[in-house]
């Protein structure tokens, strides 16, 4: 997006209150991290206090996420080139535990870690 067009107006707004939420306890699904990760990245519109935020909510839920957010919120952190290693080595730990990880779901695990 341009510099100062209506995405970037919009994902900031969007970002900024994410954040606010986050900051005062709201919980945010796996669903929902997924979701905002995914999106973020794939407007390339980087918000590193947002990921930091989402990192710290994700980390403590990754055993509930299904391997489809799982994969859009690696994604998204992946397209922006955020390096949350924590994040990532738990990632890699839950990834490794689920009984069943969909193709589609673990061919997105294995892009973004390239």
């Amino acid at each position: 997006a341009r510099s100062g067009s209506s995405a970037e107006r919009t994902y900031a707004a969007i970002g900024a209150e994410v954040s606010e939420l986050l900051a005062h306890g709201a919980v945010a699904s796996p669903m929902q991290i997924g979701t905002l990760s995914w999106a973020f990245g794939e407007a390339r519109q980087e918000a590193p206090a947002l990921f930091e935020q989402l990192a710290a909510v994700a980390v403590p839920q990754l055993s509930v996420f299904e391997p489809s957010s799982l994969a859009q919120m690696v994604r998204g952190y992946a397209r922006l080139g955020f390096n949350a290693p924590p994040l990532l080595s738990a990632v890699t730990q839950t990834a490794l535990k689920m009984n069943e990880l969909p193709t589609r779901s673990a061919a997105h695990l294995f892009v973004s870690y390239a």
